[in-house]
């Protein structure tokens, strides 16, 4: 076929140039009919589709590479939680008896392998475990996202070709009607860019290991904390994991999940997982609490009376004050530069210590950030402010704990929201009429005006919040013949079409030239080459500020190339003032609807006055002082406690612990 399509081609070119010579055809007909044979060389050229690998074989590639994301990401999140130090507490932890069909395990762990108890570590325990399917509980500050994170982390330093790569999962949005299956493969797609085909792959040949963070925020809880009675979320995930099979069929998926004690206890005994190891962190000892703040103090003397309070009276109250993970993190970090961390000794309560190193919290990370332009009043103010939005409606317990920013949304005032949505996609089409009138364009041109300013109003009351489409750059260099073949072929040919189909050269006053078409063929041709680059998707971890700039960037793209195309098209054709008139209506359209995600973000800081207006910038520093972290393309308050204590405290307040005798 290939050969009696290539000797057409030549007859073609043959018979072209005689007719040309011979006067039959004019030149631009004639450059057409060129541009047509010269794409259909291109085709016969083109490099012949790659014979793809076994499936199983791809899936086992693919996951190489997703271990190294994952562990890039995950580590900077350890580090983020572990107050932007490398220094963990070393937990220890509890199996738990289990009601029907308890996993095979040893009866107790630690998180890093240490000589002063022979205990195995986080890694060698769930190795252990049969089958691999661990439940992680403790009380709220135990240290149980941590846990999962250094397990995570450790089984990607160690996993070999064919073992799954561990995915942490916040599931606080998991719609339970989706299944297991389907919010994984969505989970690699939104937090990784993972390609959806290949993202089936690897979940359909088990090279996903779901670590389920937060159970126990599934479900609206009583004012006081304690779980609700109905728990109607966490049960429905708790069914989907207990039927949830591995790939072969005969055995149960393994997992790894985090749920707070109380809430797990809450379940009813036929709700519980099987085939399932239920460990409980255990407190942190006072050795343990002091060789943690030992290594994280700068200035020894300062925190030694603290320290030989701890070693000395390991049993005394505040002993079992300073027991958990977070308040000794929250301990270190206070106290990092200056103070007296022996003041700690004179808290009475739990709530007493929790507030006076909650409510110093912020200066406290901030000065340790270095240099910046944020005071921690302003700090304070916002994240309240981010707070409320995670907040349900009546001021109750927080039922969200990420913020993605495409998605915010006023919590009050949505009309006034849709409004200004509204006003910033028709205000430029209605001065555009009004220039365009003032100077003499023709009916045609306003028609073509108010067209594009009713899509974009329809497209601003009628949207929904949708995974953003971006342009990624990068993916130019990886383009192959094959994706470049249409981009030729509309070069080739819609040049001179365009030219030709205009009008015979030197015969009409509106014929668009051989040059107008082939910059509108161009035009088009470099933004079709840059749509393929959203298309395909780079896997990588997703930060939501560059979600935005990326969709930013591709409204622009967009802008400028319909702009191009539209305004050489019709300036070609119907004059100068028709080209401007029309390229600037189609430039405005099609940047406020491919720029939606960018837009709708734009509105609401417009909205939010109380908002820095380069939120995204800002949350990316809290991140780094550990008042935030990342978690795929969403931003977390560093732990629930912290975004607990500032939803209740819409200013700073200074809280100054009771004087009394050390206890």
């Amino acid at each position: 076929m290939r050969v009696s399509v290539a000797m057409g081609v030549a007859a073609g070119f043959a018979g072209t140039l005689w007719a040309l010579v011979r006067g039959v055809l004019s030149f631009d007909r004639a450059l057409a009919v060129l541009g047509i044979l010269a794409t259909v060389v291109v085709w016969l050229v083109r490099s012949p589709k790659p014979v793809e690998a076994d499936d199983a074989e791809q899936a086992v590639v693919h996951a190489r590479t997703l271990a190294r994301i994952v562990a890039e990401e995950e580590g900077l999140i350890r580090r983020q939680l572990l107050g932007n130090d490398v220094q963990p507490v070393n937990l220890r932890f509890l199996l738990q008896p289990a009601p029907i069909r308890s996993a095979a395990a040893p009866p107790a762990g630690q998180a890093h392998a240490g000589e002063e108890m022979p205990l195995p570590d986080i890694t060698a325990y769930y190795r252990t475990t049969t089958p691999s399917r661990l439940i992680i509980t403790g009380p709220a500050g135990s240290g149980k996202t941590t846990l999962a994170l250094e397990l995570l982390l450790a089984l990607i330093a160690g996993r070999e070709e064919t073992d799954p790569v561990p995915i942490r999962i916040p599931i606080i949005d998991w719609n339970t009607s989706v299944p297991l299956r389907s919010m994984l493969i969505r989970r690699l797609i939104d937090a990784y860019k993972w390609p959806g085909d290949s993202a089936a792959n690897l979940v359909e040949h088990g090279m996903v290991l779901p670590v389920l963070d937060g159970l126990d925020e599934m479900d609206a809880t009583r004012p006081d904390g304690t779980p609700g009675p109905a728990a109607l979320r966490m049960r429905a995930a708790l069914e989907q994991l207990n039927s949830f099979p591995d790939r072969d069929g005969l055995r149960l998926h393994p997992f790894v999940l985090t749920c707070r004690t109380a809430h797990y206890d809450a379940l009813r005994r036929t709700d519980t997982l099987i085939d399932a190891a239920r460990i409980s962190i255990a407190p942190v000892d006072a050795p343990t609490a002091a060789a943690y703040l030992g290594a994280r103090a700068r200035d020894p003397q300062r925190w030694e009376p603290l320290l030989h309070h701890l070693r000395t009276q390991p049993g005394s109250h505040h002993s079992r004050l300073l027991s958990t993970p977070w308040r000794l993190c929250l301990a270190a970090t206070v106290y990092h530069r200056h103070g007296t961390p022996a003041e700690l000794l004179h808290s009475a309560t739990e709530s007493d210590l929790d507030a006076f190193l909650l409510s110093r919290y912020i200066p406290a990370a901030t000065q340790s950030a270095g240099p910046h332009r944020y005071s921690p009043e302003q700090i304070h103010l916002w994240l309240h402010h981010l707070a409320t939005h995670l907040t349900r409606d009546d001021g109750t317990q927080p039922f969200r704990n990420h913020l993605v920013l495409q998605l915010l949304r006023p919590s009050r005032g949505r009309t006034f929201f849709r409004a200004v949505d509204a006003a910033l996609c028709t205000l430029p089409f209605v001065l555009l009429y009004a220039i365009a009138q003032a100077a003499g364009a023709p009916s045609s041109d306003m028609g073509f005006v108010i067209g594009g300013g009713v899509v974009s109003l329809l497209a601003a009351v009628t949207g929904r919040p949708s995974s953003p489409t971006r342009i990624d750059l990068g993916q130019l260099a990886t383009l192959g013949r094959r994706q470049l073949v249409p981009v030729i072929l509309v070069i080739l040919i819609g040049g001179p079409i365009l030219a030709a189909t205009s009008g015979t050269a030197g015969h009409s006053a509106h014929h668009m030239g051989l040059v107008p078409g082939y910059i509108c063929a161009l035009a088009f041709a470099v933004t079709y080459t840059l749509t393929l680059t959203f298309t395909m998707n780079t896997p990588r971890a997703v930060r939501g500020r560059t979600v935005i700039r990326d969709n930013c960037l591709l409204g622009i793209t967009a802008a400028l190339g319909w702009g191009t195309m539209v305004g050489v098209g019709v300036g070609g054709t119907d004059g100068v003032l028709s080209g401007i008139t029309c390229s600037l209506a189609a430039a405005l359209g099609a940047g406020f609807l491919f720029g939606a995600t960018a837009r709708r973000y734009a509105v609401f800081l417009l909205c939010n006055r109380r908002l820095p207006f380069r939120l995204g910038r800002f949350l990316d520093w809290a991140c780094t002082t550990g008042l935030m972290r990342h978690s795929g393309p969403a931003y977390q308050f560093r732990h629930g406690e912290l975004q607990a204590w500032i939803t209740a405290h819409p200013r700073p307040a200074p809280h100054r612990m009771p004087a009394g005798p050390v206890r």
